[in-house]
């Protein structure tokens, strides 16, 4: 397990899967990006697509990244 943080945002690798963990600004509610959803677990809410600014849309990237080369490099 890999988890690597930069300000509101970082990486975590479950298995072969990298996620992107951020905050939203009020910061009451985590955020785990898998390809093209974004799930929060406050259990009430399921938001599709990306909504992203500054730093959270760079760690998103980054993660779209890293899980596209994981599956090359096998």
């Amino acid at each position: 397990m890999l988890l690597a943080t930069a300000g509101y945002c970082g990486l975590l690798q479950i298995g072969n899967h990298y996620w992107s963990l951020s905050r939203m600004a009020a910061g009451r509610e985590l955020l785990l990006l898998c390809g093209h959803c974004w799930l929060l677990l406050n259990g009430y809410r399921l938001l599709a697509g990306l909504l992203l600014a500054g730093s959270e849309w760079l760690c998103s990237l980054a993660a779209k990244w890293l899980k596209c080369t994981t599956a090359l490099s096998r």
